[in-house]
């Protein structure tokens, strides 16, 4: 099966294709703004790199965040768009999972934080255990976080938010792992094993924190 595999809710626009769980290609550029620009072409190169065309895609895993709102939807629609075009299922991953599956195996008295950077003075956070995810994800100030962290005896931090809480911290028996963009052929290996889960619809999007935009407040009359 080809699947691909987009990132854009962080600081990058990252794509892959696998075919059966092996790699094929990826691209990953590094990207504060523009992914609505970049992605699209960006998946067309990787495609005709492999000599495949849309019709190929046996299945679409796309981040659903949290991370930065816009990218986030970027992604999704790109995503959405794909699957209206191809039948292909579309199956969405938390970018939380992403990073952790791009850390090495814990032991089972071992726990890590993953840390994605808001764009916010409040990161957004979730602790993982030796069986996954084992608290609620959220977004908190960063002494909050140091406070979590300490009260889970926390020992590794991975993402992309991670070398700030570790600075400040200033411990030095905490490990930073997996702190740069998301690779999108976690995002491939993710949605592989969680095929049966698809959708031809697209995945709500998990920004966990509400938006800065308010609609004006009515006015009187």
């Amino acid at each position: 099966m080809i699947v691909l595999g987009i990132d854009t809710g962080g600081g990058a626009c990252s794509v892959a294709l696998t075919k059966d769980g092996h790699p094929l290609r990826i691209s990953s550029a590094p990207m504060r703004h523009g992914h609505a620009e970049h992605l699209v072409p960006v998946i067309e190169r990787v495609l005709a790199e492999c000599g495949l065309t849309p019709s190929a895609l046996g299945l679409i895993g796309v981040t659903v965040g949290p991370g930065a709102f816009t990218g986030l939807r970027v992604g999704l629609a790109a995503a959405g768009g794909l699957a209206l075009a191809t039948g292909a299922p579309i199956i969405g991953v938390s970018s939380f999972d992403a990073v952790s599956t791009m850390c090495r195996s814990l032991e089972p008295e071992e726990r890590r934080a993953i840390i994605i950077d808001s764009r916010r003075a409040e990161p957004f956070v979730q602790l993982f255990d030796a069986k996954g995810a084992s608290g609620q994800a959220d977004w908190r100030t960063i002494p909050a976080i140091i406070d979590q962290l300490l009260e889970a005896d926390v020992t590794l931090l991975a993402g992309d938010g991670a070398p700030a809480i570790a600075s400040a911290l200033d411990d030095r028996s905490i490990t930073v792992e997996a702190d740069g963009p998301i690779d999108p052929l976690a995002v491939c290996r993710l949605a592989l094993e969680r095929a049966d889960e698809g959708s031809a619809d697209p995945p709500a999007p998990a920004y966990l924190r509400p938006p800065d935009a308010r609609l004006p407040a009515p006015t009187a009359g």
